[in-house]
């Protein structure tokens, strides 16, 4: 029984020494039509996962389908908006033993949608 618990007590230090090792860098940037947000949770110096929203804010009908990139690290073609005209990805994927995110990055969003094409700069908010 003692052995149970120690092995417990260790296992809830290690979970809570990672999630302090945790970093969260957010950026995010707009458009007339577009808005975007991109968040990496960087584990280690070498290992982070990325989620992201868009929205359209432009005035005509909201755009079907749409292709998309965030700097050369994630581009995703022929994704569906919902009715409100957002597209959200949580924890959409990640890498290990790459280069990750920091905070003096400024990310390169660009969207294709109906023939037109928008790119602008997500720049760091926190």
């Amino acid at each position: 029984m003692k052995k149970a618990i120690g092995i417990g007590i260790l296992f809830m230090l290690f979970l809570i020494l990672t999630a302090c090792g945790q970093d969260t860098v957010k950026f995010n940037g707009q458009s007339d039509q577009w808005e975007a947000t991109y968040t990496a949770h960087i584990y280690e110096e070498n290992s982070q996962t990325e989620e992201y929203s868009i929205r359209y804010i432009g005035n005509d009908t909201i755009p079907q389908i749409v292709n998309y990139s965030f700097g050369t690290f994630l581009s995703v073609n022929g994704r569906e908006l919902n009715e409100t005209g957002t597209l959200s990805s949580s924890e959409s994927g990640g890498c290990s033993g790459c280069a990750v995110t920091i905070r003096d990055d400024r990310i390169e969003f660009t969207i294709e949608w109906d023939g037109q094409t928008e790119s602008f700069v997500l720049e760091n908010v926190n």
